[in-house]
């Protein structure tokens, strides 16, 4: 009897060691769970600085190009005393005065189609008017210009739109129609001109400048003096 009893307790032993041995199956799950979560968030931490990364570099902002009037880019901020030529016009920005050049395509080689716009600053950096230079517009005349520029304006599409109009206007080197805009929101003076180059000139020169009343007073003389300043240049 005590031999039975002595094999069945060496046994029971011999199972108790076994079973402690063995790791349970939830430790175990929670441990690979575990080790799984924290490889997944290295991955993730790591992919977020990658994008992260990727980001900073693509929104990076580049610095505007110095402005050099020999070589004219879109994008090129600057400060007047400066005289630009192109192709078809010549035009000088007052001392002081600073701009970015907002369009350029006019070449050499198509000397009779292409376009300039300018943006202008006043000292609290707000803008006070842009210079608009085209030949892409098809006119005949003065007259066609001054109605085209008018509609551009949708003056009549505020309540409270309305415009009168100086006709024949002579500023130093051009004769300017000048519209006067007022709508609920602002109030605006349009300077244009136009003018055939030639003959070989189908489309023609279209010229505005358009100046915001709100940031610049209408009487302001450097509005005179940078419209004296252009000229637009003849069919060689």
């Amino acid at each position: 009897m005590k031999r039975i009893l002595a094999i069945v307790f060496t046994l029971l032993i011999a199972l108790g060691l076994f079973a402690c041995g063995k790791e349970p199956e939830d430790t175990k799950a929670t441990t690979e769970n575990s080790s799984s979560s924290l490889t997944t968030e290295s991955t993730s931490e790591s992919s977020t600085e990658k994008v992260s990364t990727e980001l900073s570099s693509e929104t990076t902002t580049t610095k505007p190009a110095a402005f050099d009037p020999e070589n004219l880019q879109k994008g090129a901020k600057g400060e007047g005393p400066v005289t630009i030529k192109t192709p078809t016009m010549t035009f000088s920005v007052p001392k002081g005065l600073a701009f970015s050049l907002d369009t350029y395509s006019m070449t050499e080689e198509k000397p009779f189609f292409g376009s300039i716009a300018m943006t202008f600053k006043n000292s609290g950096k707000k803008n006070w008017g842009t210079l608009r230079a085209t030949s892409i517009d098809k006119f005949n005349n003065l007259e066609e210009a001054s109605k085209k520029a008018l509609r551009d304006t949708h003056y009549d599409t505020y309540e409270n739109g309305k415009y009168a109009e100086e006709k024949n206007v002579k500023i130093g080197n051009c004769t300017f129609n000048v519209l006067h805009v007022t709508t609920d929101y602002s109030e605006k003076d349009y300077y244009i001109t136009f003018a055939k180059r030639g003959e070989k000139d189908f489309y023609g020169l279209f010229v505005q400048l358009e100046v915001n009343k709100k940031y610049i007073a209408a009487d302001d003389p450097v509005i005179t003096e940078l419209l004296k300043s252009i000229s637009i240049a003849a069919e060689k």
